[in-house]
């Protein structure tokens, strides 16, 4: 308002009676679990016990009209614990949407409650050969700079590659893995014994 419309004006409705205008800004400091800026809208709601909270007591009302959840709760209403118990969400390997309650699991861990580690163990997960997933399966490297590595934890080279850091192909023809390293096939290796003897050329 004022001859220059430069003077903030409060809203023509008192904050809907829910709020306090702040003169010198003319916006309006909602009471608790009231939000937008006439004060006109309310956060979400839930019981606890024989009573009903903004924000289920567990959050707090947004500008927006949103609860705002604190650590360990999540819903519309904060009104539901997450994966773990509000006092250690997500087992405490992992980190709590507000909004869902979807555990987002730390290194080394996988599941929906970030619960069980992942095949190699937490500290080295797929044998840090791979990739966990959140099904708690690896999925294994498998290139000429990582690798080509096999098996549930990705702690062995995958069929017809060996030593190497399991970079190293074995001879199709010749030869195959037994996890770690090339091995040859028994025919090719009694050939090789013949041509040692002078039995063959």
């Amino acid at each position: 308002g004022g001859a220059d419309c430069n003077t903030p004006v409060c809203p023509t409705n008192a904050c809907s009676g829910h709020g306090v205008c702040n003169t010198d800004t003319g916006a309006c400091i909602c009471e608790p679990g009231f939000a937008l800026a006439d004060c006109s809208g309310t956060c979400p709601a839930a019981r606890v016990g024989l009573h009903e909270y903004v924000c289920a007591g567990h959050g707090v009302c947004q500008e927006d009209n949103e609860c705002r959840c604190q650590h360990g709760w999540h819903g519309p209403a904060c009104s539901s614990e997450c994966p773990g118990g509000a006092a250690n969400p997500c087992f405490g390997v992992g980190v709590c949407d507000g909004v869902t309650g979807e555990c987002r699991c730390a290194y080394g861990y996988a599941g929906t409650n970030c619960d069980v580690p992942c095949p190699g163990g937490a500290t080295t997960p797929c044998s840090l050969h791979g990739q966990c997933a959140r099904d708690a399966t690896c999925s294994c490297d498998a290139g000429p700079s990582t690798g080509y590595w096999a098996g549930t934890a990705c702690d062995a080279c995958a069929n017809g590659f060996g030593a190497g850091n399991c970079t190293d192909q074995c001879s199709a023809a010749n030869a195959a893995t037994n996890g770690t390293e090339c091995l040859c096939h028994r025919r090719h290796l009694q050939r090789a014994r013949r041509v040692r003897r002078g039995l063959l050329r």
